[in-house]
């Protein structure tokens, strides 16, 4: 590990998540896939008719939820699409960080503040 630190608002997560592919009953425990926050990012930019960052749905507090939602991949033959667990990505620019309900927002709110909202990260409707 690198003895140089990073600002506490750029901490980039080397958490990988491993998901199982449920779409299909049959063969759901023959393919895996394994994310990072910098694989999830280049997808969004490359394959953006396999994935895509979904809105929170939930009720939501805090205003970098009208910049960020969850990323997720289209399930199969359908239009369907399955979100990625464990991140959030920027609906724009797709920087993504690991999330769950108890990390909170503080990334996803400096990385907010640090754009431009009409330039960077405003929801497309």
């Amino acid at each position: 590990m690198s003895s140089a630190s990073a600002p506490a608002n750029s901490i980039q997560s080397s958490i990988s998540i491993i998901t199982r592919d449920s779409s299909n009953a049959v063969n759901s425990s023959s393919r895996m896939q394994q994310y990072t926050t910098d694989r999830i990012k280049f997808l969004l930019k490359q394959q953006p008719s396999t994935y895509k960052v979904l809105e929170n749905e939930k009720n939501k507090s805090s205003i970098c939820w009208k910049v960020f939602g969850f990323p997720a991949k289209r399930i199969e033959n359908t239009n369907e699409y399955q979100k990625i667990d464990g991140f959030t990505s920027c609906r724009t620019c797709y920087q993504t960080f690991s999330y769950t309900v108890t990390t909170g927002t503080r990334n996803m709110l400096s990385h907010s503040s640090s754009h431009p909202i009409p330039q960077c990260c405003t929801f497309r409707n």
